[in-house]
């Protein structure tokens, strides 16, 4: 069979395109690389509503007096609290007696978003990893404890223990004998007043009858 120099060119083409794209899809797969991405959001939206009412009632005399409160106020904790509420109230006054009324309102909101999107290149058959976490240190104490010590003693009980305590108490028996009278003790009279006796507090109309 007879080849023309124009079908050996087309055939040699042919071999050389075909050697080529597998030496070059060789190389490709052997150094292709793949990158991951993942996107991570993170969103918070909180408000809050605060309404509340206190009121105090107080009354002071000259031998005491009482009083009455009622309502303290609880700040949210959420929802971006900044303690600007408003506030409305009154007091009065009669007497010794006093009072007063007060109401507050607020209202507000807060609101974050963020995004995170690591990404990661591996090789063709290698691996790869994305972590998130947090290391917290510790510290380690330690108290020394001391054993086999005498436990703490008065000076005088450390004394009478002691040989010379003994003799002392031995010579303290033996100069005071059980038959000796013992000494009659001073009784004095009581030079403190006797407490007075208050009558009790009577309150007609919010005032005091002492006053």
């Amino acid at each position: 069979m007879k080849i023309y120099p124009f079908q050996r060119l087309l055939i040699s083409t042919f071999l050389v395109v075909t050697l080529g794209s597998g030496v070059f899809d060789t190389l490709q797969v052997h150094a292709q690389q793949a990158t991951i991405t993942t996107p991570h959001w993170n969103m918070q939206d909180s408000w809050y509503e605060s309404f509340g009412s206190s009121m105090f009632l107080n009354q002071r005399g000259r031998r005491g007096g009482w009083f009455f409160n009622w309502g303290a106020p609880v700040y949210p904790t959420y929802g971006g609290y900044d303690g600007r509420d408003a506030h409305f109230g009154f007091g009065f006054r009669k007497g010794n007696l006093r009072g007063g009324f007060n109401l507050w309102a607020s209202q507000g909101s807060e609101r974050s978003m963020t995004m995170t999107a690591p990404f990661l290149t591996v090789p063709h058959g290698g691996f790869g990893s994305i972590s998130h976490g947090s290391w917290r240190p510790f510290v380690t104490g330690w108290t020394p404890v001391i054993g086999a010590q005498p436990q703490w003693q008065s000076p005088l009980k450390i004394y009478l223990n002691s040989p010379e305590g003994a003799q002392y108490i031995r010579q303290r028996q033996e100069a005071s004998p059980g038959d000796v009278v013992a000494e009659p003790i001073e009784r004095r009279p009581q030079t403190i007043p006797k407490p007075r006796t208050d009558p009790p507090l009577q309150i007609i109309n919010g005032k005091s009858t002492d006053d």
